[in-house]
């Protein structure tokens, strides 16, 4: 690679990942969370690995992530995860889209294009302590019961999430107890739908009970937990050297000024790439197999370290941002952020490079959507697809939060 800015995508490290979820859950179904753009590691390529590699689910935030899988030969069910617009209903129709129901607004909506379109499955969203999306607990078994009642709808799944299953087990615990006893109850009275799911990453490795029927994750299948590779390396070049004497200020407003006489590289990176400003002149990334620190306030399109103590550097040079050397969670940590933005910031003009069997089989550029192939063992099931959005043909208005 030649750009400015790149991010490697190792999708056999994707594939080892997802074989360890598999050893961990069991017989467990497994959902992909592949949302923004598989947390910004390129949707289409992730998915059709993990499709490749016998995934149960996808899962995804809107209508129009999940157009884009299918236009891109995803095959396997795709639960949408989040409220969704009523004008983009017809959509999940076309596409065979499996959306979320939380709140009551959308089950006579779903029941109408159903009797027109056909069946529709869906998941319903119980909320035990999320307070974000999905039918209160006081309220779940009432509005359950009604759906599935509900004429065109057929109830597959009934999910909550955990708010704290990374930190807190004694709110996780009690948000399981609360989804349990709805489920139970719901049981008792004769529905028991296929899929009952609650457990995220966190939960599938740290909360065996969890499991259920099925799981969610996301952070581990990108490796940005412990015990699983990290499948992301964000990469720059050196595109600027030069020697400066002390007390020389650095970027702007000169918030950095050299304690001697140094050598600063500029990178062609900036917070326009997703390299968070705040990690201004606290930060480091990796040249020639040397940590450097971060100098100046990160700009929009580069920054600049020190390196001074490194022997011979040139312009050109390769600088790791994040990877094996320099984890995303560390790189998070100095931006005092979580490493689910970080990754997701990574910005739509840097190139996501795609390897297998250590060669490049895909070149996504963001800025255009189009990608070039270049073969590899995979080519086959690479094929260039497009992302179309249909035109939309009835409905109108958006979903109403459930008190």
């Amino acid at each position: 690679m030649h750009g400015r800015i790149w991010a490697e995508i190792d999708l056999d490290r994707l594939g080892r990942n997802f074989r360890r979820v598999r050893e961990l859950v069991g017989k467990a179904r497994i959902l992909a969370a592949v949302k923004a753009d598989a947390y910004g590691h390129g949707a289409v390529p992730v998915a059709r690995r993990l499709q490749e590699e016998g995934i149960d689910f996808f899962g995804v935030a809107g209508v129009e992530e999940g157009v884009e899988l299918r236009e891109n030969g995803i095959q396997r069910p795709i639960l949408i995860l989040s409220p969704l617009p009523f004008d983009l209903i017809p959509l999940v129709f076309e596409y065979r889209l499996i959306p979320t129901i939380s709140e009551s607004a959308m089950i006579e909506r779903f029941s109408r294009f159903a009797q027109e379109y056909g069946e529709l499955e869906v998941h319903v969203e119980i909320d035990t302590g999320m307070t974000r999306t999905g039918f209160s607990h006081h309220l779940a078994v009432d509005r359950i019961r009604r759906i599935a009642k509900t004429p065109g709808l057929k109830l597959s799944g009934i999910f909550s999430h955990f708010a704290v299953a990374e930190t807190d087990q004694e709110f996780t615990a009690k948000q399981f107890t609360i989804f349990k006893k709805i489920v139970d109850e719901l049981q008792d009275s004769g529905i028991k739908p296929p899929l009952i799911h609650i457990a995220n990453s966190a939960g599938l490795i740290n909360l065996n009970y969890s499991h259920l029927d099925l799981v969610r994750p996301g952070l581990a299948l990108y490796g940005l937990l412990p015990g699983f590779e990290p499948i992301l390396k964000l990469k720059s070049r050196v595109v600027n050297l030069r020697k400066v004497k002390k007390g020389t200020g650095i970027s702007y407003g000169l918030e950095y000024t050299t304690k001697r006489d140094s050598i600063i590289a500029t990178i062609s990176a900036g917070y326009g790439d997703g390299i968070p400003r705040a990690v201004s002149n606290r930060g480091e990334v990796m040249i020639r197999k040397r940590r450097v620190p971060v100098v100046g306030v990160i700009c929009m399109d580069l920054f600049m370290v020190d390196v001074t103590d490194i022997e011979v550097v040139k312009l050109n040079d390769e600088v790791v941002i994040i990877g094996d050397e320099i984890p995303a969670q560390e790189f998070a940590d100095w931006a005092n952020t979580i490493v689910y933005e970080l990754v997701t910031n990574i910005g739509p003009r840097v190139p996501r490079v795609f390897i297998e069997e250590g060669k490049i089989v895909e070149i996504r550029d963001l800025l255009t959507r189009r990608s070039t192939f270049t073969g590899g063992h995979n080519e086959k099931s690479l094929s260039p697809g497009s992302f179309i959005t249909p035109p939309l043909r009835s409905g109108a208005g958006t979903c109403c939060q459930e008190g």
